[in-house]
């Protein structure tokens, strides 16, 4: 039964083993402009691998081209997100040094928060010059990198009867929701077609070449991953027998902190803990933006009427935790997902349900987490 299906079978030890040692490295284009928001020493350790692949590692034409034209984009968020932070700190800076407002901090602690909050300044700001500079292309040290690597390295654009092929194949795959790029059917066209085009490609390189690949994304969709209930499981089966029957070559996927994971295993690179780290969190939010909003409210009132509210809350389907302090007060604290709009609503509607019940409200706050 397993020899029919071995789509749906993990490759062996000894296999991946070979592969390690002869395939052909692919990588696509979320990876190499995640290099951009790594810090310097996650990026140069990547950058260390690749190095010691040298002699194997290929991106298809597509990933250089939308490399080129996100690039910018890229940095930008970059650049906002630093200034951002900057802004936040700054406003916590204010905050404790007004001195007519409690809480009340002791002179050797607001100095010491002083110096703190200076080099992290000084630090974020140097950041932010950093990706001024990045800007423009002739002081990219990444974008540098990058085509030093991959030189003679990229492959062919697609013929324009390829492309159109591959267009046409496209509307039907999607309609029958055949991977990858089906979970890109809401953008225009030729554009939606991306991943299509790089699939190809990397199909038609293993053929060209007899050769097994390795491949490496950031990219987290459905169209890519087998997904059960939230956990991604495995590639997609569809892919793994398609690559198979066009080509007769084997695809192992990874994902980026898997790759260094293995790396280390298989190459004989020393890739730390906290690099991995740092790559993981990076893939499973690579804008770097809060995933939830909390709206946080300290109460006082009837218990039962407090009661009632937190388990209309619950009932609803809200993520909602419930807590009566000392003193006869009670903390309700509500997890929303991002969304600023969704959130005024939530909390103006509530607002007047603990007006309506005679509850006071002592405190108010909305966190971004």
């Amino acid at each position: 039964m397993k020899n029919k299906f071995p789509e749906y079978q993990q490759i062996n030890k000894e296999k991946i083993s070979q592969m390690w040692s002869n395939s052909l490295f692919v990588f696509d284009t979320n990876l190499l402009l995640s290099l951009y928001r790594y810090s310097d020493t996650t990026s140069k350790e990547i950058f260390s691998v690749l190095d010691n692949l040298e002699s194997r590692i290929w991106i298809p034409y597509q990933v250089a081209k939308e490399f080129y034209k996100n690039r910018l984009t890229v940095l930008n968020e970059q650049e906002k997100a630093y200034s951002d932070f900057i802004k936040k700190i700054n406003d916590i800076k204010i905050e404790i040094e007004n001195k007519h407002r409690g809480p009340y901090f002791s002179s050797k602690l607001l100095n010491d928060f002083q110096s703190v909050i200076n080099k992290m300044d000084v630090e974020l700001e140097q950041k932010l010059s950093s990706i001024a500079v990045q800007k423009q292309r002739e002081n990219d040290r990444i974008n540098d990198k990058i085509e030093s690597l991959f030189e003679k390295k990229v492959g062919t654009m697609l013929s324009e009867n390829e492309l159109n092929e591959t267009y046409k194949d496209g509307l039907k795959r999607y309609k029958l929701k055949i991977p990858p790029g089906y979970k890109d059917d809401n953008k225009p066209e030729p554009e939606k077609f991306n991943d299509l085009v790089i699939w190809k490609e990397i199909m038609n390189k293993a053929k060209e070449e007899k050769t097994d690949i390795i491949f490496i994304t950031d990219d987290r969709k459905e169209d890519w991953w087998l997904i059960n209930d939230g956990k991604t499981i495995s590639v997609r089966p569809e892919l793994i027998k398609e690559f198979s029957t066009i080509t007769t070559q084997t695809i192992h996927f990874y994902k980026p902190f898997q790759f260094l994971e293995f790396s280390n295993k298989f190459v004989g690179t020393k890739i730390g803990k906290e690099v991995i780290e740092e790559v993981k969190k990076t893939f499973e939010n690579p804008t770097g933006q809060t995933e939830k909003i909390e709206i946080s409210w300290l109460l006082s009132g009837n218990c039962v009427n407090i009661e009632s509210i937190y388990q209309s809350m619950k009932k609803e389907g809200y993520e909602v935790y419930f807590r009566e302090n000392l003193g006869g007060t009670f903390y309700i604290n509500t997890f929303l997902p991002n969304n600023p709009d969704l959130a005024r609503r939530f909390n103006d509607r509530y607002l007047v349900q603990l007006e309506n019940q005679e509850i006071i409200v002592k405190e108010h706050q909305i966190f971004f987490v």
